[in-house]
């Protein structure tokens, strides 16, 4: 092993070259270790290093020597090819101009209601409704995740993100969703109609429902729209309101109309026709009055079929159940059984609208627990009727002088309902001596 070479050493030698290198001073391993600072950094000086240092062991590190040619293509050997980001494709082509008076091939079976809820025309209790949502499968689905999360309870989970929806990668979040949901309706009554906000609404998913004969319909954010020119939000807000600007492409409709506010819709399954009038609250001469402005069919139907998620969360809201538990699953049990009590009163009101939500919910429990329940039973018989405890033979029997009084723990009096430390041992039943006569004498 070669002898280490001193501080003045390697000094000398890097002196004498050209090239210098780096000097690397290792930490005296001397067996002095502190945490305390050695000095301000910064003013730090090569000829006035202290003692420990000069002892301990110093490298050099000599810098490559290399030509110029030989480092331009040591550089680009080192640098890493920049990946080409491959530009997304439009998935709208060519956007024109859409006729008032064309008709737009509509997907989906349509929103005929009485189509899709003519099974459910048989008059049904509202056990039975709420059975079609919380069925014995899903009681059995709740019991196997519950036992499989017994199994895993002490198991770590690495990251907290769940498993990615089928389509995610390539038509988003937003988009994945709304085919998940469309994946868990009955078939035999599809194609659907489907309608959703601004979140979830995009051009690859309208596209794809298309293909797939499904209707969707839905607000639209502008940077989504990709080439379509549609004015300003700006610009439209300074015309009058019910001005409308659309255009059409592939089956597929966005229309720009101006209410309160500016709102984008797209649709693969409505067109504009007929144009309706809608009541406002406008001004008219200045002065605060109701107008009519017109609005197209394809905003008229969102209008009628969205807000079902708004209308659920009112109703559960209104009545959760209200017990408390410390187990983090609770909430989530019980909101399964509001939400399931919720849908099934809708059902239910397709073929009685008399219903209320409080009745709906007040019948389901009580037929419940006239099925199911259990009479409460008694664990003493502080609680029971007077007649119950002591039976008329016994109090009557012999005279008020044939009953024994005897020392008990306090409990209230059979006559007077106070609190006493005296009982008859024959009725089993506390007493005050004041009252022993009038109690055995009734």
């Amino acid at each position: 092993m070669p002898k280490p070479l001193t501080l003045d050493e390697i000094v000398e030698a890097l002196q004498a070259e050209e090239d210098q290198g780096d000097i690397i001073l290792f930490p005296p391993d001397d067996g002095d270790v502190t945490d305390e600072d050695s000095g301000d950094e910064n003013e730090a000086n090569i000829l006035h290093l202290p003692s420990r240092m000069l002892r301990s062991q110093v490298e050099t590190q000599n810098h490559p020597s290399m030509s110029g040619e030989n480092l331009d293509e040591e550089e680009e050997q080192s640098m890493p090819a920049r990946k080409k980001m491959k530009k997304k494709e439009n998935t709208v082509k060519q956007w024109h101009d859409y006729e008032t008076t064309a008709s737009i091939t509509t997907c989906g079976k349509g929103d005929r209601d009485e189509e899709v809820f003519a099974h459910l025309q048989e008059e049904m209790t509202p056990v039975q409704c709420f059975e079609l949502l919380y069925s014995d499968e899903l009681i059995s689905y709740v019991v196997e995740m519950s036992n499989l999360y017994a199994l895993q309870r002490n198991h770590t989970l690495n990251g907290a993100s769940g498993p990615s929806l089928k389509m995610q990668s390539d038509l988003g979040l937003g988009a994945a969703v709304v085919l998940e949901l469309h994946e868990r309706l009955p078939q035999e009554l599809g194609p659907y109609n489907l309608y959703f906000d601004n979140f979830f609404t995009g051009l690859p998913l309208i596209k794809h429902l298309r293909e797939h004969n499904i209707g969707g319909t839905g607000t639209v954010r502008e940077n989504r729209l990709e080439n379509c020119k549609l004015p300003n939000s700006k610009e439209m807000k300074k015309e009058p309101r019910g001005k409308l600007y659309h255009k059409a492409s592939e089956g597929i409709i966005v229309a720009k109309w101006h209410d309160n506010n500016i709102v984008t819709i797209l649709s693969n399954c409505h067109g504009l026709d007929p144009i309706t009038k809608v009541d406002r609250i406008g001004f008219v001469d200045k002065k605060r009055s109701k107008i009519q402005v017109d609005c197209p069919a394809v905003i008229k139907m969102y209008n009628k079929y969205m807000g079902g998620v708004d209308r659920f969360d009112e109703n559960v809201d209104s009545m959760r159940v209200a017990l408390r538990g410390k187990k983090w699953w609770f909430p989530l049990f019980a909101f399964g059984l509001d939400a399931a009590c919720q849908n099934a009163w809708l059902i239910k009101r397709q073929s009685d609208n008399n219903w209320s939500y409080c009745d709906f919910r007040r019948n389901v429990v009580t037929t419940y627990l006239a099925m199911y329940g259990k009479p409460t039973t008694r664990n003493s018989a502080c609680g029971a009727p007077l007649q119950l405890r002591v039976p008329n033979e016994v109090r009557n029997a012999g005279t008020a002088d044939d009953h024994a009084q005897v020392d008990c723990s306090q409990r209230r009096c059979g006559y007077c309902h106070q609190r006493t430390r005296k009982m008859c041992s024959k009725c089993n039943i506390g007493l005050h001596l004041k009252c022993w006569y009038m109690f055995h004498n009734k």
